[in-house]
């Protein structure tokens, strides 16, 4: 088991590293912090930042591997400086990898997936203007890679994670699969979880009767967890489910990919309206 970090030391937002570590601990588990030179950020269109990152002092230019140099070793100094000062806040002997990259985001990403079967995989939903231009972008690089991430608001003080929403769509099938890939997740925590379906009112005593045969599966897998089924009558996925995070504030949100139509501009609603982690599911490869 191994908590991989996306390093945002770039943002202008407070890093989400923080945090990371801090669920690094609650599993007991060896972290990496990866910050990620991409080696189109460095380099081709012309602006006031690019330009200032390409002239050395004196006046001259930068070749590119100078300018990789200078960031790999900028790189270094920003992790070196927080992760310093956060060692002695976590009171806890953790292992911490400081993992500096020339890479391509999304092959970085899935190298990392590959090479770490069970992970935990934590980035900031704000987008960092270095590697992410918007969240639309973070999203676009996940679904592309399909490694399940944990989003978190830059600024979120972490606490253990007691109460998860967990959208489902009873309408069709009964599919407990994020249960068994991310039982680790709900054993370390042993939260309610909140699962929700919305349906019209035409099928709604069908998703009920799917929804107690979802319920029993559930309970099954996890004698210590608490699990209720939510019926929603509704006509909108997304707006029904956004409705009901906000009355019941949920710790934890985790959308699973496939399940609600939920749509990229779906996600970055959930992320600007409820500003609670979002744990984005993609299933197994």
């Amino acid at each position: 088991m191994k908590t991989i970090i996306l390093s945002d030391v770039n943002s202008k937002w407070e890093s989400v590293i923080p945090y990371g570590l801090r669920v690094g601990r609650a599993f007991e588990s060896e972290v990496d912090v990866v910050y990620i030179i991409d080696k189109r950020m460095q380099q081709g269109t012309y602006n006031a930042q690019s330009d200032s990152q390409s002239i050395a002092p004196g006046g001259n230019t930068l070749s590119q591997d100078e300018i990789i140099q200078r960031e790999w070793n900028r790189a270094n100094l920003l992790l070196d400086k927080l992760l310093s000062s956060e060692a002695s806040r976590l009171n806890f002997p953790l292992k911490v990898n400081r993992v500096v990259k020339e890479n391509g985001i999304v092959d970085e990403l899935q190298s990392f997936a590959n090479d770490n079967p069970e992970y935990i995989f934590i980035a900031s939903a704000e987008p960092d203007n270095y590697i992410f231009e918007s969240k639309n972008d973070i999203i676009s690089v996940l679904n592309e890679t399909r490694i399940t991430t944990l989003l978190v608001p830059p600024r979120l003080k972490y606490k253990d994670i007691e109460h998860v929403l967990l959208p489902v769509d009873l309408n069709e099938k009964e599919d407990t699969g994020v249960l068994r890939d991310l039982k680790f997740f709900f054993e370390r925590f042993k939260p309610l979880i909140n699962a929700a379906s919305v349906t019209d009112q035409k099928n709604y005593s069908n998703a009920e009767t799917v929804g107690g045969a979802w319920k029993k599966t559930a309970e099954d897998y996890f004698v210590d967890t608490s699990i209720k089924i939510n019926t929603l009558e509704g006509n909108n996925f997304t707006d029904s489910i956004i409705d009901f995070a906000e009355k019941n504030t949920p710790d934890l949100i985790i959308v699973q990919q496939g399940v609600g139509n939920f749509s990229k501009e779906n996600i970055v609603s959930l992320l600007n309206d409820l500003k609670i982690p979002v744990l984005l599911y993609y299933g197994k490869k």
